[in-house]
């Protein structure tokens, strides 16, 4: 990738643990949601919050929508196993859900260094995610990796979000290159790399997050997919450097 002349990076995810912190988030979920309701069965409950997640990811994606309500998550889920609850009972466990997810940062081990051994190869580094900017720059304080970050555009700052091409071409005008010479990081196949491809920068698919949850399926590159794939973070200089294929 030798015209490269900056690189962002997906943030929840690809630089931060999202499925850490969604499972913290989720057992905080079901401590209360025990206490309200004594007997529940948590096993099915877990699996069903899983499955219900991953159809719900699905649908979104095909609207063109970055998230989906989490309190029609739960309340699917509930219903799946047979569990009867009110609404405000459901209301207050998405409560807890989201309380949790938005105070958990959870650094891959490998994101510190390799936002610095980019920066140390000359390459501008910026942050490009969807969600609120109240939360998203707090995760780059807790998470220690805003100091080695030049920018950070945020999609509730720019009123669109990925996979749309009005963010990569923002991202680009904020590290001063055309989107031609950006390659953006990231764990989602539609979110980060095909958004990115379309919007005329280039891409490197970061699989670790889907590997680790078992929904590597869920995304399965399409045939003609022209991004290289790494199973780490600290692949992606290599890749850079153009020392693995892709």
């Amino acid at each position: 990738m030798s015209t490269t002349r900056a690189v962002s990076f997906d943030l929840d995810g690809t630089l931060c643990d999202h499925q850490e912190a969604i499972r913290r988030s989720f057992d905080a979920g079901l401590g209360l949601l025990e206490t309200l309701l004594p007997g529940l069965p948590a096993i099915e409950v877990r699996k069903s919050f899983s499955s219900v997640g991953l159809r719900m990811k699905r649908l979104t994606d095909a609207a063109g929508l970055p998230w989906w309500p989490v309190e029609d998550q739960w309340a699917e889920t509930l219903r799946q196993v047979g569990v009867v609850c009110s609404a405000d009972e459901v209301e207050q466990v998405s409560a807890v859900f989201m309380r949790t997810l938005h105070d958990t940062t959870v650094p891959f081990p490998d994101a510190r260094e390799t936002l610095a051994r980019v920066r140390r190869s000359g390459l501008p580094v910026g942050v490009l995610t969807n969600g609120s900017s109240g939360t998203q720059l707090r995760k780059l304080r807790v998470s220690g990796l805003a100091g080695l970050v030049d920018q950070v555009v945020v999609s509730e700052d720019l009123g669109v979000h990925k996979p749309d091409a009005g963010a990569f071409l923002a991202m680009a005008r904020a590290l001063g290159v055309p989107v031609s010479a950006l390659v953006h990081v990231g764990d989602d196949l539609l979110h980060d790399v095909e958004g990115a491809v379309a919007a005329g920068a280039r891409a490197i698919w970061v699989c670790r997050s889907a590997a680790a949850t078992g929904t590597v399926e869920q995304q399965a590159p399409r045939p003609n997919c022209p991004s290289p794939r790494v199973d780490r973070l600290g692949d992606v200089l290599a890749v850079l450097d153009g020392r693995l294929p892709g």
